[in-house]
């Protein structure tokens, strides 16, 4: 039982990486950085390596095994022949390790998917971190420059005696938090973005444009599809359940080979009844939590989605009246001035719903990881 719970407590390991190459220029879709962390994440590496030694474990316990074959006609009468400890260590070898071990590798494997889903999942929160940003960098930037022009004029005013002082420090301090908030952003920008290089190994140096993808098409389904999803595969629920499942083998030793009757292994045999029922009850527990978060992630994915179709119609509204518009700019009836302005808003909403999109994307990842389907890798796509 020590060594199940070890097991489990592998999966808890922090996030350090290794180091990857990636090919040049600005672009870079999620699946790159989705196939660096697979190939260089050492909590994932670390994870398949634990499996093996699991496997490597059982091939050696199953040759004892072999080896002691001979005594299973004996297996009733061990524990007055060795008395009852010596009978329990030689019965479990047989009959309870090798199902202790069968259940730390499944677990294992269960956590080598955990472990892929929730680094890429926090890979994409740090994509989504980098690409708000950006856009918050280039619009205070902007603003940066609207308030020096302003600090410019107010400057000129006051010397010819046209604005006072107050205007004069006014100017002054509404450029001095232009660049404040500038100077944040793009602090959070390099924050972001060193978690995220030593999440995936690659120095990102200029801005990136991986964040243009397809939104996933497959429609949402059902919320009671995902939460009967959850109750079958989430590692929470089923390694309880192969807890109970091999407590009941453990308690089923004692009882189909006597050891219950023997004085020294009662007190023990009803320990194991009582740790039954607790096993019962964190099942039920980890069911009820479950349920909650599967529900509260369909309710943001829900969100998303609606916020996903409302932008896009928003955006190809934008689309047409800007065609429109063209017609009228080349006709002389629109400035060049109102174009610009137009097409420029445009791509701010376009840029807008890309983000969205990855919002949306990652949303519908975080649901099938809730309910214990795993994100629809390598969704990524750049156009």
């Amino acid at each position: 039982m020590a060594k199940a719970k070890w097991i489990v407590g592998l999966l808890f390991a922090g996030l350090i990486t290794g180091s990857v190459g990636f090919a040049d220029g600005d672009v870079i879709q999620f699946s790159e950085i989705e196939k660096a962390i697979n190939e260089n994440n050492r909590q994932i590496q670390q994870q398949i390596a634990d499996t093996e030694l699991l496997r490597l474990q059982k091939e050696s316990l199953d040759e004892q095994k072999e080896s002691m074959e001979s005594l299973r006609p004996l297996m009733g009468s061990l524990s007055s022949l060795l008395g009852g400890q010596t009978a329990l260590q030689v019965i479990s070898l047989t009959e309870y390790v090798p199902a202790q071990l069968d259940m730390g590798i499944k677990l294992s494997q269960m956590g080598e998917e955990i472990a892929r889903n929730s680094v890429v999942l926090g890979a994409r929160q740090l994509v989504l971190g980098i690409m708000q940003s950006q856009q918050a960098i280039r619009r205070l930037a902007e603003n940066v420059e609207n308030q020096n022009e302003n600090w410019d004029r107010v400057q000129i005013s006051f010397d010819r005696g046209l604005a006072t002082e107050t205007d004069r420090f006014k100017a002054q301090a509404d450029l001095e938090e232009a660049k404040l908030k500038l100077e944040r952003a793009e602090m959070d920008k390099k924050d972001y973005t060193r978690r995220l290089n030593q999440m995936m190994g690659k120095p990102v140096e200029s801005e990136f444009y991986f964040l243009r993808e397809q939104a996933m098409e497959a429609p949402l389904l059902d919320e009671s599809t995902y939460l009967q999803s959850a109750e079958q595969v989430r590692l929470e629920i089923v390694q309880v359940q192969e807890f109970l499942a091999l407590k009941d083998q453990e308690i089923g030793i004692y009882e189909t080979f006597g050891l219950r009757d023997d004085a020294s292994l009662r007190k023990i045999y009803n320990r194991l009844l009582v740790e039954r029922e607790q096993l019962v009850l964190q099942l039920t527990q980890a069911k009820e939590d479950i349920s909650v978060e599967v529900k509260t992630a369909y309710r943001k994915a829900v969100i998303a989605n609606q916020q996903r179709i409302a932008i896009a119609g928003n955006r190809d509204a934008k689309r047409i009246f800007l065609a429109n518009l063209k017609n009228q700019r080349q006709e002389g009836f629109v400035s060049d001035a109102v174009f610009e302005g137009t097409e420029n808003g445009l791509k701010e909403l376009e840029e807008g719903a890309d983000l969205v999109t990855l919002q949306y994307n990652t949303a519908r990842m975080s649901l099938d990881f809730a309910s214990g389907v795993g994100p629809g890798i390598g969704i990524g796509v750049t156009p």
